[in-house]
């Protein structure tokens, strides 16, 4: 359909996928988080050259590494998040094992939702 195709679409909206995270529209995301009683989301579409990555405080998880020959052929990376807790990008190492690293500035979604700041 027509509404899927345009760059403002939820296919193809990159608002949360800056590479520079404060360049990020921070203050709609929270908007539909809330309206989805949500925490957080992933997006993907945007290559992230450092890896999967966070912004918005840990409320967008940004998962496209580029890994298609077509981009930058880097070696695949697996989100993890763990009983809403902790948050990880898996990669394997060159000798075959998985290698673990946190998400930074990826929170736990221990707290409650809160209403929506009056000046979204």
């Amino acid at each position: 359909p027509n509404f899927l195709g345009d760059s403002s679409s939820v296919v193809w909206n990159r608002q949360y996928s800056h590479p520079t995270a404060e360049k990020c529209h921070c203050g709609p995301l929270t908007q539909a988080l809330l309206m989805l009683q949500a925490h957080r989301m992933v997006v993907g579409h945007t290559i992230q050259p450092a890896g999967i990555n966070s912004a918005c405080d840990g409320k967008v998880l940004r998962v496209d590494v580029g890994m298609s020959e077509g981009c930058y052929d880097v070696p695949p990376q697996v989100l993890e998040i763990i009983g809403d807790k902790q948050v990880f990008r898996l990669i394997r190492g060159s000798d075959g094992t998985v290698q673990r690293f946190p998400v930074p500035d990826a929170h736990a979604c221990n707290s409650p939702l809160t209403q929506l700041d009056s000046k979204f």
